[in-house]
């Protein structure tokens, strides 16, 4: 199964996950549906038709509100955690989410055991709480724009923000 997971710029929005589609200009998550725009929803869509036009099943997707106070994505963290572990996860791909040394470091220790088989791809905010947990070396594809690419090279580098 390809999961992603990632936060939504919704206050309050609890945790959302499911099959992702993509129809017409409509991303639907159970009973989320919204426009995607920038971030970790024109990465699912853009995910939704990549499956559709290679004849695979969409993708599962993992979210929840986080507008920068990083409450819900501790809580997405945790989430992927405890219960992806379960589940036929082959590629996880983690977007937009609040950097949280602990928290990855859950997720990776959780998905220790199932790691062979599996690929992991870290981008944006996931890129960076691999890089600070020190753990970067356990994710298998990192896909930075130029900004973070310049970031991720230099150990001494803060972060750009």
């Amino acid at each position: 199964m390809f999961t992603i997971m990632g936060t939504l710029p919704f206050y309050g929005m609890g945790l959302k996950r499911g099959k992702a589609t993509f129809e017409g200009n409509s991303l639907k998550i159970g009973n989320l549906e919204l426009i995607p725009s920038l971030g970790t929803s024109a990465m699912v869509a853009s995910a939704c038709v990549t499956c559709e036009a290679l004849n695979l099943e969409p993708p599962y997707f993992v979210t929840a509100g986080d507008i920068g106070d990083g409450k819900r994505s501790k809580e997405l963290y945790d989430y992927v955690a405890t219960e992806l572990a379960m589940l036929d996860v082959r590629v996880l791909a983690m977007h937009y989410i609040m950097p949280d040394i602990p928290g990855m470091i859950k997720i990776l220790d959780s998905l220790e055991e199932k790691r062979e088989g599996m690929t992991l791809i870290a981008d944006a905010g996931a890129m960076y709480a691999a890089k600070a947990a020190g753990l970067a070396r356990k994710i298998d594809i990192f896909t930075p724009d130029a900004g973070e690419m310049a970031y991720l090279a230099d150990p001494k580098a803060t972060h750009p923000a």
